[in-house]
């Protein structure tokens, strides 16, 4: 594992002064059902870019990318990038992520971009993906149920689209449901009227994806302030809950 010595804030005051531009940027760790089933993903809505190693949505920890040029973060080509994590010893845990366009083990390499996070913990500490352009909508978007109903309703009325599922019967989770936030989407041509979708959902954010092809994302809810209440936990693993898309009347 890689370290530094510095706390948040002082390599924050350090990296600005070594990068010509820097935005606020959000990540997520990836842990899979094995040890070597892991990723990251990094969003920077500001210049419309994300970097992706094996994970294709998420954002939880809010932190900083510094950067030379946005060009530099164009690798839509193919072309991998490297990473490699650091971290300190404060609490909750600061980490710094290097992104390098060769093996970081390279002699004389030095990274052409970095990220600064507060994080509890990690899964790995290198890895590879791709630095791309985020080609995504976003809508505001409010999820509603009825108590004691199992109906659980997106209604995204900016592009007049809603995505309506049922909890599965061995569901215990009863509570009404109100709650604002943004949908993002991949391409609104994929939430045609009666499109299915199959869905995982956590207190954190509620994901879409096509039936036809389960590893083509259609759309994420993250909800804007409060958490969805305990218990609101994916229970489709064996028997995948299915949603429909319809349009706003």
């Amino acid at each position: 594992m890689w370290t530094f010595d510095n706390t948040f804030a002082e390599e924050i005051a350090a990296l600005i002064n070594q990068w010509d531009n820097f935005c606020p940027a959000a990540a997520l760790f990836y842990w899979g059902k094995n040890s070597n089933d892991t990723g990251l993903r990094i969003e920077a809505t500001e210049i419309m870019r994300e970097f992706v190693d094996n994970i294709q949505f998420g954002r939880d920890p809010e932190g900083w990318l510094f950067y030379g040029t946005p060009q530099d973060l164009d690798t839509d080509s193919g072309d991998t990038v490297y990473y490699r994590v650091y971290t300190n010893d404060e609490s909750p845990m600061a980490i710094r992520i290097d992104f390098f366009g060769r093996d970081p083990n390279t002699p004389g390499i030095k990274p052409f971009a970095q990220a600064k996070i507060p994080i509890e913990d990690i899964p790995a500490d290198t890895g590879s993906g791709l630095w791309r352009k985020l080609s995504t909508g976003i809508s505001s978007a409010t999820v509603s149920k009825l108590t004691n109903d199992p109906t659980i309703k997106l209604s995204a009325h900016a592009i007049g689209k809603n995505l309506t599922f049922n909890l599965p019967d061995s569901s215990s989770f009863t509570h009404a449901l109100h709650i604002d936030g943004a949908f993002h989407f991949q391409n609104i041509k994929d939430l045609n009227y009666n499109t299915l979708a199959i869905t995982n959902y956590n207190t954190d954010r509620i994901l879409y994806y096509d039936q036809k092809d389960s590893t083509k994302l259609l759309g994420v809810f993250y909800p804007s302030s409060d958490l969805f209440p305990d218990g609101f936990n994916n229970e489709g693993d064996v028997n995948p809950t299915i949603a429909t898309c319809s349009d706003d009347k």
